[in-house]
């Protein structure tokens, strides 16, 4: 017996209803249920990861418009072979000149400026421009002046020496959380309602770029 709007099923396959008439006269409905392909071949995170790239000694995560994707990296980074690590829209694909790209996997050179091709499912494409921005010396000594702890954390974040900063907190999806602009030299604020996961805390002052992951471990 099915109740309307109680009854759940499995429509994977095609399920046959039986339709009996008070009069007892019987008709079978078979019910098709298909999944459209997915659209969306947008890129949702980009970032390149210390643990992936030893000439980074901490990651880069890239801050995100409709159809670019912006990093900052010190001065003097070797660009020629790093490792991204990116989400891609469900079920979409990334080529670059037409070689399929696979996260955590695929080196390229980044000293210029690199396309992304993204397909979606139903082979919609949509190009992506990445470009990574050399940092001067002078703006890497004040980033490295900021202490964020602990790390995994559980419940409060502390930030020291990021007065003037504008924080942007971000999962680990590439979702912003919400964003603060940072008033004063001891600074800190609560995850315990947070999901356990990463995250990544991105400063900006002026061109000044700083990204931090941390892990959310309740």
């Amino acid at each position: 017996m099915q109740q309307s709007g109680v009854t759940p099923n499995d429509f994977t396959n095609p399920l046959t209803y039986t339709v009996i008439s008070e009069n007892n006269y019987t008709k079978e409905w078979t019910v098709f249920v298909s999944v459209l392909p997915n659209h969306q071949n947008d890129i949702l995170s980009f970032s390149f990861e210390d643990e992936l790239n030893t000439q980074l000694s901490y990651d880069i995560v890239g801050i995100l418009s409709d159809s670019t994707v912006d990093l900052y990296a010190p001065v003097g980074t070797n660009l020629s072979n790093l490792i991204a690590t990116f989400v891609l829209s469900e079920e979409a694909d990334a080529y670059i000149n037409g070689v399929l790209q696979q996260t955590t996997i695929t080196a390229n050179d980044f000293t210029n400026p690199v396309t992304y091709q993204v397909i979606a499912q139903n082979e919609d494409e949509k190009n992506w421009m990445v470009t990574v921005h050399l940092v001067t010396r002078q703006i890497d000594e004040r980033i490295e002046n900021i202490s964020i702890y602990p790390n995994p954390v559980k419940d409060q974040i502390y930030i020291n020496y990021a007065k003037g900063f504008e924080l942007f907190v971000v999962n680990g999806q590439g979702l912003q959380l919400f964003k603060i602009i940072i008033k004063d030299n001891q600074f800190s604020f609560d995850v315990s309602n947070f999901e356990n996961g990463i995250y990544y805390l991105k400063f900006s002052l002026e061109q000044n770029r700083f990204v931090k992951k941390i892990i959310l471990s309740h």
